[in-house]
């Protein structure tokens, strides 16, 4: 689980996903398969149902 500066958390990343995982602060990661995430549309708590389309 990736958590927040209160230990909440935030969201789940698949254990394939964590080695090559990309933190702000790095200036590079090194792995087969480099995973950055994008918090463009990112949403938690209650919020999470913003993400969902209506028709």
């Amino acid at each position: 689980w990736i958590v927040n500066s209160k230990s909440q958390l935030l969201f789940w990343v698949p254990p394939w996903n964590r080695v090559g995982l990309y933190w702000p602060g790095n200036l590079l990661v090194i792995g087969q398969q480099p995973t950055k995430l994008d918090f463009t549309h990112f949403v938690y708590g209650i919020d999470w149902m913003k993400c969902i389309e209506h028709e």
